[in-house]
């Protein structure tokens, strides 16, 4: 994985590349420390935390599909003291078409998600006008999946001949009429 390559910023800040891992599926990332060179990443989507811990939703909290899995954990945490949604596949279009709009809309970067579980899922989203994306539901099932998208994304961008993961940003032309 060339990290010159896929080197970002997000909200001024540097970043190793622009493959995130998602909230919820990757806790507080202290769970994979001894799985994943959590360094590697190009950052961490925490989940939120409240003022006390709270048990979250009761089970099933999942649910599989044929167009992915369905999540209701609830706002379970452990809450600050100890410290000091629908994703997946299934909603990927309709993600990547809010990326766009979200992105043309505002002044600041824009995280996607929904359904990246590919190199070229994190490349259409980039494309679509995100700054960095978010590995969620794949990483429910390996810990490994953000470094493997951002593996694959490098390989997409040299096989382009794309030097620099910055310049696929926002790159999404067409026709205000075709929305």
């Amino acid at each position: 994985m060339n990290l010159r390559r896929l080197a970002t910023f997000l909200c001024g800040i540097p970043r190793s590349n622009p493959v995130l891992a998602a909230s919820g599926s990757y806790g507080y990332g202290l769970e994979f420390a001894t799985l994943v060179d959590l360094n590697l990443l190009g950052g961490m989507v925490v989940k939120g935390l409240s003022r006390e811990p709270m048990p979250g939703n009761p089970p099933p909290r999942l649910s599989e599909t044929e167009a992915g899995t369905i999540n209701s954990v609830g706002l379970q945490n452990i809450g600050v003291r100890v410290l000091a949604d629908h994703p997946g596949p299934a909603i990927k279009p309709i993600a990547l078409r809010m990326v766009y709009q979200a992105a043309r809309a505002v002044g600041i970067p824009v995280v996607g998600l929904g359904g990246i579980s590919t190199g070229v899922d994190a490349a259409e989203f980039l494309i679509a006008g995100a700054s960095a994306v978010e590995v969620g539901t794949g990483s429910s099932w390996d810990p490994r999946s953000p470094l493997r998208v951002a593996r694959k994304l490098d390989r997409f961008q040299r096989g382009q001949g794309i030097l620099n993961v910055r310049d696929l940003v926002g790159t999404l032309k067409f026709e205000e009429h075709a929305l």
